[in-house]
């Protein structure tokens, strides 16, 4: 089981937590990147929640 939630996107949806994200780093942010993002876990970002995110993204 997961010890933490299953993404950092809140309430918002990929689309608007990609546009949050290029706000917060001034660039542009690909879908897949904003995806990476949201569904890392730890108070540092380095994990991702489950191994299937990783396994997509690898």
């Amino acid at each position: 089981m997961m010890d933490g939630p299953a993404h950092r996107q809140g309430s918002a949806s990929l689309d608007r937590f990609q546009k949050n994200m290029e706000k917060k780093e001034k660039r542009p942010v690909g879908i897949f990147e904003a995806y990476a993002e949201a569904r890392k876990n730890g108070k540092d970002g380095e994990d991702y929640c489950t191994d299937r995110v990783k396994d997509k993204l690898d």
